[in-house]
């Protein structure tokens, strides 16, 4: 059963990735693995490297084999790979219908998106160790300065401007 949810919480990731403006870390932050995902990322390094690397040049040798088993158990990297899983079968099973959705049903696609945004804008800010007035009013401005550029600056077919604009949306 955790294997299927792990599965799963990969599959959200992945959707959430092929959103726009929807984050894979936000989701993961919202299903409470984000902690678990960078401890198991951090875990890799040039020992996992050599120890694959032994693995490889000598498949037959039982103490390759152990220690990098015992190195996988280290990282978490069965957790890790179920979870990439997910993510990458939710990416090539939804990316072509996201596209469909943005080409033939522009408005309500958008208008979920925006509602999937929108609430995960609070995950990070509840993560925030100071919550007052300054930093409810500096969210309030990146969001309405990000709303103001969406609307107002539509790209257009090339341009170093669009790019420009672009640029700051993404930044925001």
């Amino acid at each position: 059963m955790t294997h299927a949810l792990t599965f799963l919480k990969g599959m959200l990731v992945g959707i959430a990735n092929i959103i726009p403006g929807v984050s894979g870390g936000t989701f993961a932050l919202i299903l409470g693995i984000y902690e678990r995902l960078l401890k198991s990322i951090a875990g890799f390094g040039i020992r996992s490297v050599k120890l694959l690397f032994g693995l490889i040049t000598h498949p037959g040798n039982k103490e390759s084999r152990t220690a990098f088993g015992q190195e996988m158990k280290r990282t978490d990297a069965s957790w890790l790979l179920l979870l990439m899983l997910g993510a990458a079968v939710a990416i090539l099973a939804s990316s072509r219908l996201i596209a469909m959705l943005l080409d033939e049903h522009r408005a309500p696609t958008l208008a979920f998106f925006i509602g999937l945004i929108v609430p995960s804008i609070l995950v990070p800010y509840g993560l925030l160790n100071r919550k007052g007035i300054k930093e409810a009013l500096s969210c309030l401005i990146a969001a309405a300065a990000l709303i103001c550029l969406t609307i107002f600056f539509k790209p257009a077919t090339g341009g170093t401007g669009n790019l420009i604009t672009l640029f700051i949306a993404g930044a925001i």
